[in-house]
């Protein structure tokens, strides 16, 4: 089908995350002094704001807590919930430090800081106005300085951790990849005093501008490896390198990538089939094998990236739903109608046997007993059409959220096991539609979640572009499309902007995506003959299965009726001690003992010299 039809085990994924192409601004620092990731490496303090109120997590070790905050005039007043209980502390804020107190135990935390975000210079009240303009970075620039900046050698040290570091180098001059990568091989050479051996280069196909290799080698008796990223500018190069130990476990090699900036540590990934290419940073995966379907990017951290989702919804009172209820009305009628004829019957059966009674007659034969089909049942959604999902037409993505998007949790639990929950709308903010699609309402929301996955509870953010459109009128189906993107809670801030950056590397063929839409086009049209044909042959097949209950029932009675006139003809004859005989050339019909009918009828046979002349008729056969 085509890449706006979600596969179910996708559904789960499709809830909580996914990415528009909008750029959600940090929180502003001064008017929400304390919202911010701050950690001593053992505690991480991870808050956001809204209206006043600080929501986030405590987390210590392998353990997160839910925590809520408000601002007060020494700093920070708020309760963290474990083990049932809501605990308190309290935090004061100097600088960029933070120390949090919690019964008897202090902390003393740093906030996070993203190494490419420049800090504010402090205002100068004698300086002119400043222009309303917001200044811009120069494509590639290098990460600005941030507090006391470490340096190796003509490097700056992004990321270190005990296995290695990551670095970033500006090399002016340096126009082409094959200067850029010997020249930062050298000086990685040069600072771990250790001879490097390159490999694995590459270069992006399309805009030859980006691109990479990976060396190794070894310094002070340890076997090292590394990555180069470079990003060719003007006359100048922007380079950025990891080295760790060829042991380094992953998490640190995650950290590591971590500190690199987005643009230097994404490299394309093709589809195979042609349809076009994403752009994904080291860790990051799809399985994705088409843009002609929802394309879904996982990080490395629980990360996710769906673009092009959508779901075919069902109304609970379209068509499809008013098609099952009249065969579940036919079925029933077909079956009250049997279940009525043999209920008649046995009660012609109860007559019959109380006036034999009476008469001194002996019963008639016992009914056969017919197996009536099973009562059919009401039509149920979900039991009849597992694979699609119903809900009310939601004309705005507002109605969505409230109403769809329990259906769809419930749904997922139920798929997958893992359960979603919307905490909180943090911000939602009316977008323009899709213009080529009729009657369609869009908006986008930041919110907070919560994932649970058996007992393993993690506290999420996501953003989620949703638009609402009718199909026809919307009373029979509708669509919901979806881009989205979400992270953990404290990773969330850091993830956004690689996350925006794989929304935006998307690249879809045109003239591929043409031919898709035509053959998807085709293989709907093929479907709905299809569906339709199944229909009619189903209800063909209810009608020949009804009208031959029908026909088995009736022969049956005709049967019983038989069987009651044969036996009832037969003991009146008995009675009576008597049965007629006919001559076949005279026409005439002649009574005879009954008990020695056959001798008699032998003898007259033979005596005119004709074996057929004379033939007994039995009363069962005269009645």
């Amino acid at each position: 089908m085509s890449r706006y039809l979600l596969s179910c085990r996708l559904l789960g994924l499709f809830l909580g995350m996914a990415l528009p192409a909008i750029v959600w601004c940090a929180a502003d620092k001064t008017a929400a002094p304390f919202a911010g990731t701050f950690t001593d490496q053992r505690l991480t303090l991870a808050l956001a704001e809204s209206g006043g109120a600080y929501a986030g997590t405590i987390k210590l070790g392998d353990k997160t807590y839910p925590a809520t905050a408000r601002a007060t005039a020494n700093g920070l007043e708020g309760t963290f919930e474990a083990g049932g209980n809501k605990l308190p502390f309290s935090a004061v804020l100097d600088g960029d430090k933070v120390t949090l107190v919690s019964g008897k135990a202090t902390y003393t935390l740093k906030r996070v800081v993203n190494p490419l975000e420049a800090p504010a210079a402090p205002e100068n009240p004698l300086s002119p106005a400043p222009s309303t303009a917001t200044p811009q970075a120069p494509a590639g620039a290098a990460p600005a300085p941030v507090g006391d900046i470490e340096t190796v050698g003509p490097f700056t040290v992004l990321g270190s951790t005990d296995s290695g570091k990551t670095l970033f180098i500006k090399l002016p001059g340096a126009h082409t990849a094959e200067i850029a990568l010997t020249e930062t091989a050298d000086d990685i050479a040069k600072i771990l005093d250790a001879k490097l051996s390159v490999s694995g280069a590459f270069l992006d196909s399309r805009t030859k501008k980006r691109g990479g290799a990976t060396f190794s080698t070894k310094a002070k008796g340890q076997d090292l490896r590394g990555w180069m990223f470079f990003s060719l500018a003007n006359d100048s190069a922007m380079v950025s390198a990891v080295y760790a130990r060829a042991d380094a476990p992953q998490t640190e090699l995650s950290a590591l990538f971590a500190a690199l900036p987005a643009q230097a540590k994404m490299q394309e990934h093709r589809f195979p089939d042609g349809s076009g290419s994403v752009d994904l940073p080291p860790g990051w995966t799809t399985d994705s094998q088409s843009l002609g379907a929802p394309l879904l990017v996982k990080g490395p951290e629980g990360q996710i990236v769906l673009t092009g989702g959508s779901l075919l919804i069902s109304t609970p009172d379209g068509r499809l739903m008013q098609l099952a209820n009249q065969n579940y009305q036919m079925a029933l009628k077909s079956h009250d109608r049997l279940a009525q004829m043999q209920a008649q019957n046995e009660a012609n059966w109860k007559q019959r046997a109380a006036n034999n009674q009476r008469q001194g007659f002996p019963p008639p034969p016992a009914p056969v007993q017919v197996q009536l089909p099973p009562v059919p049942q009401p039509p149920d959604p979900e039991r009849d059409f597992p694979n699609l999902i119903f809900c009310h037409y939601c004309a705005t993505p507002d109605e969505a959220v409230k109403d769809l998007d329990p259906i769809l949790q419930a749904r997922a639990k139920r798929i997958s096991g893992i359960q979603f929950t919307t905490d909180r709308i943090i911000e939602s903010t009316p977008v323009a539609p899709n213009p080529g699609i009729a009657g369609a309402k869009a908006a986008v929301y930041y919110a907070a979640g919560t994932k649970t996955e058996g007992t393993t509870v993690t506290h999420v953010r996501a953003i989620r572009r949703l638009e609402c459109c009718p199909i026809g009128d919307g009373k029979d189906t509708w669509m919901l499309f979806t881009n989205s993107m979400g992270a953990p809670d404290a990773t969330f801030d850091r993830d956004r902007p690689v996350m925006k950056d794989i929304m935006d590397s998307v690249k879809l063929d045109p003239e591929w995506f043409a031919k898709k839409q035509k053959a998807d086009t085709d293989a709907i049209l093929k479907q709905g003959r299809e569906f339709g044909e199944m229909l009619f042959r189903r209800g063909q097949e209810f009608n020949r299965q009804q009208t031959e209950h029908f026909n088995h029932f009736e022969a049956q009675m005709n049967a019983q009726y038989q069987a009651r006139h044969d036996a009832n003809s037969d003991f009146i004859e008995m009675i009576r001690g008597v049965r007629d005989v006919y001559d076949t050339k005279t026409g005439t019909m002649h009574s005879v003992d009954l008990y020695n009918v056959n001798a008699i009828v032998d003898g007259a046979n033979a005596a005119v010299n004709d074996p057929t002349q004379f033939v007994q008729i039995p009363l069962r056969y005269e009645r």
